[in-house]
């Protein structure tokens, strides 16, 4: 209907736009009718002027002697960018309209030779006249200038009151349509569109009128004392060309113009009606004579012009004068539109080219992100690439530069002519629209405007000869984002795009595929990718004959290739990843090779040439860095070169002691007078302006760090037990590299250089030093994108010699722990630290290892697989191909390299190479990565480990012995304390056995030497204990406490959570949670830290003695540890922090099994059940009894008892990391063989459940025939509780909770309400918050019969009801439903803060473009979706989102298809049913749970439906409905947003209803979620079920599992009606399906 009402709208458009021109053309002839009617009879004499050469040179003389026109010429000359002219008067002659046509011819004569050019002007320029006798001229001029230099003086004083009229006429228009004006003279025609853009003054016929604009480059004149007569003429323009008296004619224009005029006075009238730029004007300072005349530019470049292409200049000419306005109109247009969008975007400056720098093959594999396979199999269709810019263009971008490139620099030109001439013929549009903004190009003219604009460019680009240039000069234009210059001024990268989308949209309207664009609206929306761009692809190939190649990349090992047009010879490759298109580009190797040398020879010429300068040399040769005045690049060598080249210079004098350098220093070099140039100057120069720019901490900037043990590797590299296990046979400690581009010649380097330094022999070192020196290996170095390499061979053979020399004096250290302290610190440095350590070996080692690489592979038979060989010699970039490279350094080093990939947290390659050399060198890698590895038998690491212990104890005790005065009672003062004290309490005997001399001075009698840890508070407080407990205290404070996380997550253990939590806690599928089930259904979280093993077993444990042990069991576990003297050790890693004394050791266990007794000792188990987790979970000290210690004392405590049993255990060699079993927070990897010895040693039954992913777990048990039971819960790094409790013993478990907090509730408020006469509850009265049941009103009622006789309480009951605060506050306020329900959304959905487009419950109505877009599918995935659903509608993203998406479509069938019976009959049935409506809201006070209230509700909800269903207009019933339901708020009395909240409460009470009848009940494992408040149920797919068949409906439910692939389940599909729901995990919308024809 739309459409027809557009159809008329345009038409009536046009009828108006034709009547106002018609009316407009009437006006103009009936003006021209009276002009003409009032014109005197007299008119002016036909006269043409002709431009006559004169080779007389008596004529030639009697001109130029003639004094006016000496000085007229003069003038002219002086003053070329004007035309001053006296404005016409218009004589009043009635047959001026009978002139011929051909008195505007211009008159050219160009085939007599001419010597000079001659102006004969008169004295009064309005009258001004040639004969045509040639004879005559010369007398007749003669007294014409006679009498109109008598007259001139009359005349001006007529004209006192006439204002002068100026027009500043630009030199290059000028020319331009003078130009024009000859090219029609020479071809003696004037085409009907000329005739057309000039309109003459006058009327030509009566009968024949025709306005003409041929006044463009002529200057017209008038005489005012001829009568009869009123000629102008344009006079000859002379220019001379020498000052030597000789004169050039270049050319002659002549323009005789004649004109009727009217006789009365015009005042700075404008003669021109065309908007012409030649306006007529007088100049008044001129008093004796006027200067009329048209200066022209360059008078040479006329006659060159005249000559070349008049035709063609002409058609063009002809265009430009057509659209001197409209061109500016239609780039303004496309200029607004871009300023509009692209421009508005905040981006920096190297995005914002439309198109950027073509890159090669190893930035396409980094942009990409992919892996080596993927790569190699990549560069056989594509090696380079071009990135465009990010917007909604970035098709017609990518495949229209690559065609343009085809069209510029493939085709020949007849080619090319004929594509052009193929588009101008067609008339292809070049509309655009911009979405949401007022801007657009849909007009015919404009359109035609810019698609020649753009075709005239690119036949301009096509005429460059020179490729090169022509391909920079595309380039440039094409990328340009803004105006640079007149020719580059930004706009083709629109035209470009407007007219590729205009193609497009017209190929695919003439195409059999049309209907599969199904988004063709997008084609000519500016910055909107169409959705169906394949079939767009396929169409473009087809037309345009280029073979095209999609290539679509899907993650980083997988790429797909489309191919059309195959067989076609130009190629065009575009690059997709979801959203963006790139240019493709495939060179054979050998073009690329050839092409990085010759732009390396054209830099280094670049280089050369850039900056040479003079540098004044010493007699030493030193170079004198004060004369250097700018930075100076490129070779050294070339000084010969220019010494050679340069003769003349250097004969001069002033060379002598100079010559011409170009060489690469860096500016300190330059700023440091008499400095030498060396090598390690610029490497560290190098340095400073790369690794040293990045902001890293202090401890990641050294080039190699710490030796780290295989816990650390198994850590650092994420591995799981079976992976690290397997791992350690090959690797089992480490070391990291800093992360940088040469992080490959870091980890290979530094250990070769620790073969070379403490594996080989000294001769074996020097054999090795002197074959490098006698290969003479380079030492080259480049940097990307700075002016900093070295590339010099002096300068590099010093380099080399450095390098050799610091290996040698290091090679030559004979303490070899020396000489390793020193190689390491050397290496590591990243930054001078002393004159020997200056942070230059790193660098010189990379230089090195990158130059023998390169060599090396130069010399290898493989070196062509390493294709991006250049990167081997640029700084800090790595070789894709490093496989090859290190295949050969195995080689040629002899060494045995082990290279281990790590894959994935289970998966790790090993690559070995030589393996059966002598010397080895690990290389770990993890993608983009390298680091050092090691493999040390066990043995060795023991003993390493014990010599660290013993040196690190003995600097602990030598650190700090202080003297400790002790008092009386052996109480230490601890005022006397001066600083914190280190050590072991054992040292004290020591210390006085080896010090009698000390203990034999009287003032060490009550003194003595102690070595004790003691935390800072004891030191702090006089005469205080030192116990455990307060050492406990600071570990904690130091340690857990200092971590800032919410409140709720402080405490050790939290809350018991049933199946459901756990389920999605670990975010397991259906089917997964079901097999879990079987194992645990519910679970307790622990606090997250290097302790949550100790906390979870723990606290296990703890409960079997505290609840399932009988106190006999329990007591005779306690005398069991009491007789074992178990340790109570633990230390703290990098902090001065630890307990390690037997006394205080001994004292904390005691603290520990006697809180325990205390505990065990609580008759009311729930009474214990309670102290005891509220004890275990406290962070901190709530009271006495509840001090924070509990918790500690645990990990502790198990901590210990796990090493004595490891200790004590066979595969006590397993545990691996033993260490960390007594470090504070730190996880030990072996904890599997931990756990079997505990659950062996503790009579318990352990399972241990391993979480793989969401799909898989694995489940370990030991000891699985012990009584008392342990689950412990693993996902990587993190251990829960878990529980099995039989569903039985769940749901009495349920009630009884329910029971009690019901109980609670009720004891907590009763409260005495007063009943008015109308048994309306007073709100006023209510003094708080009532919790409760309406129903216990009665029971309160009947159990207090005193309380009823009590006089007080006649009028009075005591009521626990569930009442909204809004309703207690409002006085005489009736109870009701949907009061409540109000209050629940209020303190739900409405606190959520979201856009208010996105508050309703549902939106709007959106097609498969959008469906395909909002679920990102891919074409072939939408294609196949489009046959179940090809539209959606999206709901409100809560936990309702299931009962809004099933509810509302289900409310539709009732409404709109189901018969009014039909409606009516369903209604009933529900109220038959008496269906509860019941809603629970987790975590708050707010539910709805009283028979009468439900009742109420549910009546509500059906009414409102039967009030929808009764109106008879089905168009306002639908608006009605949708507008109701989605209202989130009120609007109305009828639209108060409850529709939505009764509808999901119905859905959910019937879903719970039918469930209940069905046998599939069980399976709806949580189904306590089906009554609370946005939560949604796991079993969902059961609920669905049940309602479809309940419900009599077919339901589709449609599961996206990824942009390629969705899954179809049907539910009672012989159904009538059919309601569709789209998932996608934890999301529902509405689905629908509708018929093309339907549409």
């Amino acid at each position: 209907m739309e459409f027809y009402w557009w159809i008329i709208i345009a038409i009536v458009i046009i009828v108006i736009v034709i009547l106002g021109i018609i009316i407009k053309q009437k006006c103009v002839a009936s003006k021209l009718s009276e002009s003409n009617k009032e014109s005197n009879k007299e008119q002016l004499i036909k006269k043409q002027g002709e431009m006559k050469i004169i080779r007389d040179d008596q004529k030639i003389n009697s001109l130029n002697n003639n004094p006016f026109n000496q000085s007229l010429q003069k003038q002219v000359l002086e003053n070329p960018p004007y035309v001053q002219v006296e404005p016409p008067k218009i004589q009043n002659n009635r047959n001026a309209g009978k002139e011929q046509q051909n008195q505007y011819k211009f008159q050219y004569q160009n085939n007599q030779p001419q010597d000079d050019y001659t102006k004969i002007p008169s004295n009064n320029p309005q009258n001004v006249n040639y004969e045509k006798n040639e004879n005559q001229v010369i007398v007749q001029q003669e007294k014409q200038n006679q009498k109109e230099i008598s007259n001139l003086s009359k005349n001006q004083e007529n004209k006192q009151d006439q204002k002068p009229q100026y027009t500043n006429i630009q030199e290059n228009n000028t020319k331009k349509y003078i130009q024009d004006h000859i090219a029609i003279q020479n071809n003696n025609q004037i085409d009907e569109k000329q005739q057309n853009s000039f309109q003459p003054l006058i009327q030509q016929s009566n009968e024949d009128v025709e306005l003409k604009n041929n006044q463009d480059n002529e200057l017209i004149s008038q005489k005012q004392n001829i009568k009869n007569e009123n000629q102008y003429n344009l006079l000859n323009y002379e220019q001379q060309r020498s000052q030597n008296k000789d004169f050039e004619q270049d050319q002659v224009i002549q323009n005789n113009l004649e004109q009727q005029q009217k006789n009365n006075k015009v005042n700075g009238q404008q003669i021109n009606q065309n908007n012409n730029s030649f306006k007529f004007f007088s100049n008044s300072t001129f008093k004796n004579k006027l200067i009329f005349d048209c200066i022209i530019g360059d008078v040479k470049s006329v006659s060159q012009n005249k000559n070349n292409n008049q035709d063609e200049k002409i058609k063009k000419s002809n265009q430009n004068q057509e659209q001197v306005v409209i061109d500016n109109k239609g780039l303004l247009l496309l200029q607004n539109i871009i300023d509009e969008t692209s421009q508005k975007r905040q981006i920096a400056d190297e995005f914002k080219p439309y198109i950027r720098q073509l890159q090669e093959k190893s930035d396409l594999k980094r942009n990409y992100g992919l892996t080596l396979i993927a790569s190699s199999k990549l560069y056989q269709y594509c090696n380079a690439f071009r990135e465009v810019r990010g917007d909604g263009n970035c098709f017609y971008t990518a495949f229209g530069y690559q065609f343009l490139c085809i069209l510029l620099f493939e085709y020949t030109f007849d080619q090319f002519q004929e594509f052009i001439d193929k588009i101008r013929k067609s008339d292809l549009p070049m509309k655009i629209f911009v979405t949401d903004k007022d801007l657009k190009i849909d007009d015919k003219q404009l359109e035609k405007q810019l698609l020649e604009e753009f075709l005239n460019r690119l036949t301009k680009l096509k005429q460059i000869d020179d490729i090169t240039q022509r391909q920079d000069s595309f380039n440039t234009q094409f990328a340009a984002y803004e105006k640079q210059s007149e020719e580059i001024d930004g706009y083709l990268y629109g035209l470009s795009t407007i007219f590729f989308r205009n193609y497009s949209n017209q190929i695919v309207d003439l195409s059999i595929n049309k209907d599969a664009v199904f988004d063709r609206e997008k084609l000519l929306k500016w910055e909107e990718e169409c959705n169906s761009n394949e079939v767009v692809i396929a169409e473009l190939a087809k037309q345009l004959n280029v073979f095209v190649q999609l290539i679509f990349f899907q993650d980083k090992d997988n790429f797909v290739v489309n191919e059309y047009e195959k067989d076609k010879q130009h190629k065009i490759i575009l690059l997709i990843k979801p959203g963006h298109y790139n240019i493709g580009y495939f060179k054979p190797e050998s073009e690329n090779k050839n092409n990085n040398q010759d732009e390396q020879i054209k830099k280094s010429n670049q280089n050369q040439e850039q900056v040479v300068i003079e540098i004044h040399k010493s007699d030493n040769n030193e170079i004198d860095g004060q004369t250097i005045q700018q930075s100076i690049i490129g070779d050294v060598e070339s000084v010969s070169e220019n010494k050679n080249n340069n003769q003349d210079e250097q004969s001069n004098p002033r060379n002598q002691n100079q010559e011409q350098v170009v060489i690469d220093i860096p500016q300190q070099v330059i700023n440091q007078p008499n400095s030498k140039i060396d090598g390690l100057s610029l490497l560290q120069n190098i340095i400073n302006e790369t690794s040293q720019q990045r902001q890293v901490l202090d401890e990641y900037k050294y080039y190699i760090r710490r030796f780290q043990d295989k816990s650390d590797l198994k850590k650092n590299y994420g591995l799981t037990l079976k992976a690290s296990s397997k791992l350690y046979q090959y690797c089992n400690a480490f070391r990291e590299v800093r992360g940088d581009g040469n992080c490959f010649y870091t980890a290979f380097g530094y250990q070769f250089l620790c073969i070379l330094l403490f594996e080989y022999t000294f001769d074996q070192f020097q054999e090795f030093i002197d074959k490098i020196r006698k290969s003479d290996l380079p030492m080259k170095i480049f940097v990307t994108d700075k002016d900093l390499k070295i590339d010099d061979k002096y300068l590099e053979k010093q380099l080399l010699e450095e390098f050799l020399n610091r290996l040698t004096k290091l090679k030559q250290i004979d303490d070899i722990t020396q000489r390793q302290e020193q190689f390491n610190t050397q290496f590591a440095a990243y930054e001078k630290q002393s004159e020997e350590i200056d942070g230059c070996l790193y660098g010189l080692s990379t230089i090195f290892f990158r130059n023998y690489s390169n060599y090396i592979v130069e010399l290898s038979i493989n070196k062509d697989a390493v294709f991006d060989r250049e990167k081997l010699l640029k700084w800090e970039e790595e070789c894709n191909s490093n496989e090859v490279v290190i295949a050969e350094l195995a080689k040629q080093l002899n060494v045995f390299v082990q290279l281990i990939f790590f894959k994935d947290l289970d998966n790790f390659v090993v690559n070995e190479y030589e393996k059966d050399k002598q010397h080895k060198i690990i290389l770990l890698i993890k993608p983009g990565h390298y680091n050092i590895g090691y493999f040390k038998p066990e043995s060795e690491n023991k003993n390493n480990n014990q010599d660290e212990q013993i040196k690190k104890s003995n600097q602990n005790q030598e650190q700090v012995v202080i003297e400790i005065h002790k008092s009386d009672n052996n109480e230490i003062d601890g005022q006397t304390i001066q600083q914190s004290i280190i050590g072991d309490v054992e040292s004290v005997s020591e210390n006085k056995n080896n010090n009698q001399d000390e203990q034999s001075n009287p003032r060490n009698q009550n003194q003595e030497q102690v070595v004790i840890d003691i935390p800072q508070q004891v030191i702090n407080q006089p005469n205080s204990k030192i116990d455990g407990l307060s050492l406990l205290q600071n570990i904690i404070n130091e340690t857990s406490q200092q971590r800032q996380v919410l409140d709720e997550y402080k405490y050790y253990i939290r809350r018991f959570q049933d199946k459901s939590d756990l389920k999605k806690n670990y975010g397991l599928t259906l089917k997964a949670s079901s097999k879990l089930y079987q194992y645990c259904n519910a679970f307790r979280e622990v606090r997250g830290d290097g302790n949550c093993f100790y906390t979870a077993f723990g606290y296990q444990f703890l409960c079997i003695l505290l609840f399932e042990y009988t106190f006999d069991q329990f007591q005779e576990f306690i005398d069991k540890i009491r007789k074992s003297d178990l340790p109570m050790k633990i230390f703290v890693t990098d902090k001065d922090l630890k307990i390690d004394d037997k006394q205080l050791e001994k004292q904390l266990l005691e603290e520990f099994l006697n809180r325990l007794t205390k505990l065990k000792q609580i008759d009311d188990i729930t009474q214990r059940q309670d102290s005891f987790n509220t004890q275990f979970a406290a962070y901190e000290k709530q009271s006495e009894e509840i001090d924070g210690y509990l918790y500690g004392l645990s990990t502790i405590f198990f901590r210990n008892y796990s090493n004595q049993i490891v200790d004590l255990s066979i595969n006590k060699d397993a545990v691996f990391d033993r260490e960390k079993l007594l470090k504070w927070e730190e996880e030990c990897n072996s904890n599997e063989v931990v756990i079997a010895e505990l659950a062996k040693q503790l009579n318990v039954f352990v399972q241990l459940i391993f979480f793989q992913d969401k799909d898989n777990f694995v489940v370990n048990e030991y000891e699985k025939d012990k009584q008392h039971k342990i689950i412990l819960l693993i996902k990587p790094g993190h251990y829960n509780i878990g529980y099995f409790k039989p569903e039985s013993e769940n749901k009495n478990n349920n009630q009884d909770e329910q029971i009690k907090k019901s109980n609670q509730n009720q004891e907590q408020v009763v409260i005495e309400i007063h009943k008015s006469d109308n048994n309306e509850i007073d709100g006023q009265t209510i003094q708080q918050s009532i919790i409760g049941d309406v129903e216990s009103v009665s029971e309160n009622k009947n159990n207090n019969q005193d309380e009823q006789s009590n006089p007080r309480n006649q009028n009075q009951e005591q009521v626990v009801i569930d009442i909204p605060q809004q309703v207690i506050n409002q006085p005489n306020s009736k109870i009701d439903g949907l009061s409540l329900l109000q209050n629940i959304i209020n303190e739900t959905s409405q606190q959520r803060q979201v856009l208010d487009e996105y508050k309703y419950y549902i939106r709007r109505f959106q097609d498969k473009s959008d469906l395909k877009k909002n679920y990102g599918l891919t074409l072939k995935a939408s294609s196949k979706l489009y046959q179940y659903c090809n539209a959606f509608r999206e709901v409100r993203g809560d936990g309702n989102c299931f009962y809004t998406a099933f509810g509302y479509q289900f409310l539709c069938i009732l409404l709109f298809e189901y018969t009014f019976d039909q409606f009516q009959e369903f209604i009933d049935k529900i109220r038959k049913s008496d269906l509860p409506m019941k809603i629970f809201v987790t975590d708050k006070d707010l539910k709805i749970d009283d028979k009468y209230l439900e009742k109420q509700l549910l009546e509500e909800f059906l009414n409102r439906l039967t009030k929808l269903k009764q109106i008879d207009d089905i168009t306002q019933r639908q608006e009605q409905f949708n507008t109701q339901f989605a209202a989130y708020e009120k609007q109305s009395e009828e639209i108060d947003g409850c529709l939505y909240g009764l509808s999901t409460i119905f859905f959910r009470n019937y879903s719970n209803y039918i469930v209940e009848l069905s046998i599939n009940k069980d399976a709806v494992f949580d189904r306590e979620k089906l009554l609370k408040w946005e939560e949604e149920c796991n079993s969902n797919e059961v609920v669905i079920a049940e309602l479809a068949k309940q419900l009599n409906v077919f339901v589709q439910l449609i599961f996206f599992k990824d942009l390629d692939n969705f899954v179809v389940n049907e539910y009672e599909k012989d159904k009538q009606h059919k309601i569709i729901l789209l998932i996608k995990p934890g999301h529902y919308n509405i689905g629908y399906f509708i018929p093309q024809n339907e549409k």
